[in-house]
């Protein structure tokens, strides 16, 4: 099954509108970020269970494909840097390094670090 820019984008606000409307008290309270993206990888699995069977997941603080460390690509100075990766959610093919759908990092707050755009 494949999915389109148009259509994770609508399945990105459903999950969003489902969190604020359900469970917004999670953040009010201070919940931990895990949490917090426990609760939307829940929302977003719903949403997206039919995937399975094509061996797309959705996982928390994912960090392995195989017995490797799951690695993002980024580009600096025109050359390709692998950094580890540990996303709070992300939606992927578990054992394949270059098969990720979606990457949330998610923040408490609207402080921002150096290191978080980067990672996003």
């Amino acid at each position: 099954m494949e999915i389109t820019l148009n259509e994770l984008q609508d399945i990105c606000k459903y999950v969003f509108g489902q969190f604020l409307t359900k469970d917004f008290g999670l953040i009010e309270n201070k919940n931990y970020e895990l949490t917090v993206s426990g609760r939307m990888a829940m929302y977003f699995r719903d949403k997206l269970k039919c995937l399975e069977n094509d061996q797309i997941f959705v996982d928390v603080e994912y960090n392995k494909y195989e017995k490797n460390e799951k690695l993002r690509f980024i580009e600096q100075n025109r050359s390709k840097d692998n950094k580890p990766i540990r996303p709070d959610i992300i939606i992927h093919i578990r054992n394949q390094q270059n098969c990720n759908l979606l990457y949330c990092e998610l923040k408490r707050n609207s402080k921002r670090s150096g290191s978080d755009k980067l990672k996003v």
